[in-house]
């Protein structure tokens, strides 16, 4: 039997990045911001307790991350769409299949 920290590391962390070579996860503010409601309000609790969590063994560094896009494996500019959080363009998020009400509702 595997050891429980072994089986964190195999599991969906890891199957969300898929076989990338990624150490961080960057999220468009601007697609979280049109989630709905119960689901922001799950992301940001799910944020908040992995903060309280890791907040003594994370340094305190001041890290500067920047995000390049790339399109038909050419890197390209950034789409103003996931650039402009204070003015966005509404991208109706909320029709996304996996985001329908009835998903939301079985997972709360």
């Amino acid at each position: 039997m595997k050891e429980e920290r072994y089986l964190r590391r195999d599991s969906h962390i890891n199957k969300a990045f898929n076989l990338t070579y990624a150490s961080w996860l960057i999220l468009p503010r601007t697609l979280l911001m049109d989630m709905p409601i119960k689901w922001q309000e799950k992301f940001v609790k799910l944020l908040d307790e992995y903060n309280e969590s890791v907040a003594d063994l994370a340094p305190d560094y001041e890290l500067q991350l920047y995000v390049q896009a790339k399109q038909s494996g050419k890197f390209t500019k950034l789409p103003q769409a996931y650039c402009n959080y204070r003015h966005p363009q509404h991208m109706d998020v909320c029709d996304i299949r996996c985001f329908s009400q009835s998903t939301l509702n079985d997972n709360l």
